[in-house]
């Protein structure tokens, strides 16, 4: 029942309706159940992982409570709690992994032990919402909250659950006690966020996804400016699959009369990967930040331990995606690459008045850097998509072996005179092509309006009413008319729902 399907909009809208209709008191309970059943619709045998996790938690906060500050009590159960959380992350998510790589060390015959699991739903989101709750607590942040269902909502937000953002306890659970009443604004925001995302998601990401999906799928039979494109459209599917999905989330919680932060702030739009990076997945990076990277030492040290501290971050970052080796290149590699971006900008600041001042770049400048960027992370993307350091290495040599252009043409011809549908790269050229690239620029003149203005608050206004329902009705026509239905063996998944 994932965000783009009429199971899950027939379930919310309902819900918004007798949400609204009962009273406001039991409006969090009511929460709370229909949280519960929309992590019961993928499997009600994994709510019982959800109660485990939420009940631990919850113990486990109000015991480090018991104990004075810098105890080694509170100390203790600190660490019991965080190896029991990630634990369970590890045996779920990487039991299989290690076990490929001990059985590699140890050179026995045979094959490595593995486990068939049903991995339970937003595990990683979930494990990290916990584990950064209790170390909240730990540090006297927050208090330890003593009403479980109110925890339990916290940990279960059905918005949220599956795919984050990765919502602090100290910015939600202080939401629980206001009286959530029907807000008009909230509803017109959080149905523009919704629709949106929806548009990002169905009508730009997922046509991306015929692009890169047929490529990837026969390397070998397509030239290296294809390969290339593909490449190219893969950066641009994961963002738009995922900031479309945290937008919905977002706009749906809105609508519900919460508030969730902000996972995405035009991440393709910044001049560097370090700036890119932080405005990618925010929830994630602010977490890896707060609790890894500054615990680690953050950048107040040698500039030997800074980078150390970087590739750590970015590694277990990568790790953290999924248990192969393509995640984990792929964070070690946009590691190295803000290492080093942090190295050149040091030495391209000039002292003035005694201070480093770092010299404005001109807006050309910007732009042209903003392109490098766009193709280094590309590069990095490549192991992300590929999953293996094999595939990853044939998409590479594909790319420069036989990236002429004359050749791509010829190619291209060639495989529309063989085809009696017009089809290039899985995509319709008569019409899939122009609405892919009609809904690409669509949102980056979003992306754009939304530096400088808030353009869902502003639509949100009583004053544009006209305007507002102008978009309504183009955002919904858009994804009924030209949202790709059907496609693939996962049609409804988003790439994040794997990890």
């Amino acid at each position: 029942m994932t965000f783009n399907t009429v199971e899950f909009l027939a379930f919310f809208g309902l819900f918004i309706v007798l949400y609204y209709l009962l009273p406001v008191k039991v409006r969090n309970p009511l929460l709370l159940l229909g949280s519960y059943l929309f992590y019961a619709y993928y499997s009600p045998i994994l709510v019982t992982f959800l109660a485990a996790v939420t009940l631990a938690n919850y113990g486990g906060a109000l015991l480090i409570e018991r104990f004075e500050r810098g105890s080694r009590g509170r100390r203790a159960v600190l660490a019991a709690g965080l190896v029991l959380d990630i634990g369970v992350l590890a045996f779920y998510k990487y039991f299989n992994f290690f076990s490929g790589i001990l059985h590699q060390i140890i050179g026995r015959g045979g094959s490595a032990v593995t486990l068939r699991l049903l991995v339970p739903l937003g595990i990683s989101f979930i494990i990290f919402s916990v584990a950064s709750y209790l170390v909240d607590v730990y540090r006297g942040t927050i208090g330890a909250e003593r009403r479980i269902w109110r925890f339990a909502l916290y940990v279960a937000f059905f918005p949220k659950v599956a795919q984050g953002p990765i919502e602090r306890a100290e910015h939600f659970l202080p939401q629980l006690d206001e009286e959530h009443r029907f807000d008009s604004e909230k509803y017109r925001t959080g149905m523009l966020m919704f629709l949106f995302g929806l548009f990002m998601k169905m009508v730009v990401a997922d046509r991306a996804a015929m692009i890169v999906d047929t490529v990837y799928a026969d390397l070998d039979g397509h030239t290296g400016a294809s390969v290339l494109l593909a490449a190219m459209m893969f950066s641009l599917q994961i963002y738009l699959d995922f900031a479309g999905y945290s937008l919905m989330a977002i706009g749906g919680a809105r609508i519900l009369g919460f508030q969730l932060k902000r996972n995405f702030q035009q991440p393709y739009l910044a001049s560097t990967p370090a700036v890119f990076w932080r405005r990618w997945h925010i929830s994630l990076t602010t977490w890896l930040r707060d609790y890894l990277y500054i615990p680690l030492g953050g950048s107040r040290c040698s500039a030997l331990r800074r980078h150390f501290n970087t590739l750590v971050t970015f590694g277990l970052s990568g790790l953290w995606h999924g248990a192969n080796w393509g995640f984990v290149i792929w964070g070690l590699a946009n590691g190295a690459v803000v290492a080093v971006e942090g190295d050149i900008r040091k030495l391209g600041k000039k002292k003035k008045g005694g201070e480093c001042a770092e010299q404005k770049a001109s807006p050309v400048r910007s732009l042209l850097l903003g392109i490098l960027s766009f193709f280094i992370l590309t590069a990095t993307w490549v192991f992300f998509r590929a999953q293996t350091l094999a595939v990853s290495l044939h998409v590479f040599k594909r790319i420069f072996t036989s990236l002429l252009p004359r050749t791509t043409l010829k190619a291209i011809v060639a495989q529309l005179a063989l085809g009696k549908t017009g089809v290039l790269y899985g995509l319709n050229v008569a019409w899939g092509y122009p609405v892919l690239l009609f809904g690409l620029l669509i949102v980056a003149a979003v992306d754009i309006a939304m530096q400088k203005v808030d353009l869902p608050q502003r639509l949100a206004s009583e004053k544009l009413t006209w305007l507002r329902w102008i978009v309504y009705i183009l955002l919904i026509c858009a994804v009924v008319l030209f949202g790709v239905y059907g496609y693939g063996y996962e049609a409804a998944s988003f790439i994040y729902a794997d990890f």
